[in-house]
């Protein structure tokens, strides 16, 4: 094939590749778990992060010599956090019950919730209940509960206060 033809071919497999992006990206996408255009949204935000797990390698150590440095944790501990269940209800109905698990290629990364939850307009109640998968008396579970008005467009924040650790429902300053 000549380098002419070659030249063609490319130009117009990226010309092809470049317009289905175009169409990917002019999709609107549905909201997690329904279509909040009728109602309101209820933004669950919040991170944990685990606890130090087993012994610490030193910066001298040689377990930790033979990893390439892009790889070597600067505080040379690892960290553990078990799975955790979140279940939301809206009205005691289930709107979101799923496993989080830590993220990275380990799972040692923070549990980061962030999930956008569609609520019909009107008074509701709300229950959210974030706790291990395994009983663990030590470890952190979150629990909030609240009766709020609803309207269409509007946005309620389920968060966790840095200051006490405990998840507080807020709405978003404007």
């Amino acid at each position: 094939m000549s380098r002419g033809v070659r030249g063609v071919l490319a130009a117009l497999v990226t010309t092809g590749v470049l317009a289905l992006i175009a169409l990917g990206s002019s999709l609107a996408l549905p909201a997690s778990t329904g279509d909040a255009s009728s109602g309101g949204v209820l933004l669950l935000d919040w991170r944990l992060r685990g606890e130090e797990a087993g012994e610490c390698l030193r910066p001298a150590s040689p377990g930790r010599a033979n990893l390439p440095t892009h790889m070597q944790n600067p505080d040379a501990c690892a960290r553990e956090l078990p799975p955790y269940r979140l279940r939301l209800w809206v009205d005691e109905e289930v709107a979101v019950d799923r496993i989080v698990r830590g993220g990275g290629f380990r799972g040692d990364r923070p549990l980061t919730v962030y999930e956008s939850v569609a609520v019909p307009p009107g008074e509701r109640g709300l229950r959210i209940l974030f706790e291990p998968e395994t009983p663990d008396p030590s470890a952190l579970s979150l629990e909030g509960e609240t009766r709020i008005q609803f309207q269409r467009g509007e946005v309620l924040l389920a968060v966790r206060r840095q200051d006490t650790g405990v998840l507080e429902f807020r709405r978003p300053v404007r």
